[in-house]
């Protein structure tokens, strides 16, 4: 009798359960980024020296982003992706990418 009660429990929490739902669709526009702030602290020695060494200066940086792009239905293009990093300092970056599949990929990058 106790086994009975227990597969009576176990098969009404068995129906009791929800359908799994569909996964999300992915979006088509997805960006991310990294921001930050160089102090410099207890400076030591000629700033003007450091300055012409390593030239890298107080203030807000862009130290990185990433924004991807692709588009429900084209027939031109697969995925964009705008990438950069460093803005703020003197050797910063910046890429364009665009892709078809096994059409052809572009890719223009400044420096």
């Amino acid at each position: 009798m106790k086994t009975f009660r227990i597969l009576m429990i176990a098969i009404g929490l068995c129906q009791a359960q929800e359908p799994p739902k569909p996964a999300a669709a992915e979006e088509p526009f997805q960006a991310s980024s990294e921001i930050g702030y160089r102090f410099l602290a207890g400076q030591h020695g000629n700033l003007n020296t450091y300055r012409s060494l390593v030239n890298l200066g107080e203030g807000p940086r862009l130290l990185q982003f990433l924004s991807t792009y692709k588009p429900p239905s084209s027939k031109l293009v697969d995925e964009f992706r705008l990438s950069g990093a460093n803005w703020g300092d003197p050797l910063n970056s910046l890429q364009l990418n665009a892709d078809k599949t096994a059409l052809y990929r572009a890719r223009f990058t400044y420096r």
